[in-house]
């Protein structure tokens, strides 16, 4: 039992096993039926809640408690069908991972040197940021699903929020999935300007801890 607590008390393992449930959460579960989905994805982002949340080096208990409120909320929406419920979920969500990502920039800042665990961590966030958004893209959709426009018509699945999000967040925009309402279209300049601003601020605190720890060595 000892031992069991040692590797999840273990930063780098909780951050290798994040950044291997977020691929997986964004490149894999797309590949399977569609009749899948919602029952993958909410296994994944359970575990990503809290693995997320051993990640941090602070806030540890607070964080898990919070992923714990939000994985009942998620999957009480899940079972019971209530379409209130499903959007208190989301927003819950979207909440968590909020936090979790300025945590983890946070961490990133303070740290002494540029390591394997704060590359993993500064990965995390990025990843973390556009699953957020992909709940944020959902809820908006559950309040009109005419928010957005998508090839062929018909009701887009989490999948295709993703890919959205994630297309969005690069700024990449392919175009195949069009922001219609003012709400869906506020979403997609929010997710744009949070993707670049993200990169710009974990770029430079990355750079210039490692122009620091360049000089001191000399």
């Amino acid at each position: 039992m000892s031992s069991f607590r040692s590797v999840f008390s273990n930063r780098s393992f909780n951050d290798y096993l994040l950044v291997g449930l977020l691929l997986i959460t964004i490149f894999i579960i797309p590949l399977f039926p569609a009749e899948w989905y919602s029952l993958l994805y909410k296994l994944f982002y359970s575990m990503i809640l809290f693995v997320s949340a051993l990640s941090l080096k602070q806030a540890r208990k607070a964080m898990l408690i919070a992923a714990l409120g939000s994985f009942v909320i998620m999957w009480l929406s899940y079972f019971l069908h209530l379409s209130l419920l499903e959007s208190v979920s989301k927003l819950a969500v979207v909440l968590f991972f909020i936090i979790i990502v300025l945590k983890l920039l946070i961490q990133i800042a303070g740290s002494k040197e540029v390591n394997s665990t704060i590359i993993l961590e500064s990965i995390s966030g990025y990843l973390l940021m556009g699953v957020m958004f992909t709940f944020l893209s959902v809820f908006v959709s559950l309040i009109d699903p005419s928010s957005f426009y998508f090839p062929g018509g018909g009701n887009p699945n989490p999948s295709d929020l993703m890919y959205f999000s994630f297309v969005t967040l690069t700024t990449l925009g392919y175009g195949d999935i069009l922001p219609i309402l003012p709400q869906a279209r506020s979403l997609a300049l929010l997710i744009a300007v949070s993707g670049q601003l993200y990169l710009t601020i974990v770029i430079a605190i990355l750079v210039g801890k490692f122009l620091i720890s360049r000089s001191n060595s000399i």
